[in-house]
């Protein structure tokens, strides 16, 4: 018999942190395509609708006459805060359908629930810093004054918006699971919400004695951070850090034990 130079080709063994990056890159990609692949507008859509909020709103307060109650440029300021919480409310419900989304990829051994939850978080944090930094040269462009006085402050107040939203969301993930209507409900409460957190206003703009009202909300806490990193004139006393650091990160962690201890439920469901 002659000699056979064939030789079995053997599979690559690969790292658990390999694995665990390809798995999240994958998904990532396929999130990717869902969220803008269908959409021609998908992404211009992410910068119309900010800059019609802004134009709507400061027409209002200009016929209002509201300029000469805070010191920073009405556009700006409503710019600041709605994308501060759209950022907040698209980290929420995206983390909260993550595992739901994405369940036909549980037959995979291995795609784990939190490799969905990780690559929406990646994504939405993405999203945010390009349609943050568009905007910005768009408005820099005509005329306003988009230099940031606080850089590291800025960054500080996102990281405990996203960290709020993203405990929330994986809260309601837990929650969804015995209570699916629990996601039409929190959808229901978000746009409310909107009003009342800061997005359209500072916390000088309101009366000190209603102060203590609005200071329970760590998204009113988290957006008028970011205010105060961003405008140099702006010294904002309604901020309290140790309550918004405490409960970011407690939501956080809380939202983060749950979906880990009901990880198994997401992929049997």
């Amino acid at each position: 018999m002659p000699s056979s130079n064939f030789t079995p080709i053997r599979p690559v063994k690969r790292s658990a942190l390999t694995a665990f990056i390809d798995v999240v890159f994958a998904i990532f990609m396929r999130e990717l395509k869902t969220r803008f692949g269908g959409m021609k507008l998908g992404i211009a859509w992410l910068l119309l609708e900010p800059i019609a909020f802004v134009l709507v709103f400061s027409l209002m307060f200009s016929f209002r006459s509201a300029g000469s109650v805070t010191p920073i440029p009405i556009p700006m300021m409503i710019l600041t805060g709605l994308l501060a919480f759209k950022f907040w409310q698209t980290s929420m419900t995206a983390l909260a359908n993550s595992a739901t989304a994405n369940k036909a990829l549980f037959s995979y051994r291995q795609v784990k629930p939190l490799d969905c939850v990780i690559s929406r978080a990646l994504l939405e944090n993405l999203i945010f810093i390009c349609t943050f930094y568009i905007l910005l040269a768009l408005f820099g462009w005509y005329g306003f004054d988009v230099r940031i006085d606080d850089p590291l402050k800025v960054l500080s107040a996102y990281t405990l918006l996203f960290m709020f939203g993203a405990g929330l969301g994986m809260t309601i993930a837990v929650v969804a699971l015995k209570f699916p209507d629990i996601t039409k409900i929190v959808s229901l409460f978000s746009m409310p919400l909107m009003f009342v957190s800061g997005s359209f206003f500072t916390a000088d703009m309101i009366p000190q004695a209603y102060w203590k009202y609005f200071s329970w909300n760590p998204i009113f806490q988290a957006i008028e951070m970011g205010r105060d990193g961003f405008f140099v004139n702006l010294n904002s006393q309604f901020v309290n850090y140790q309550y918004l650091v405490l409960s970011s990160l407690g939501t956080f962690t809380l939202g983060l034990t749950l979906f880990q201890l009901n990880k198994m439920k997401f992929v049997s469901s």
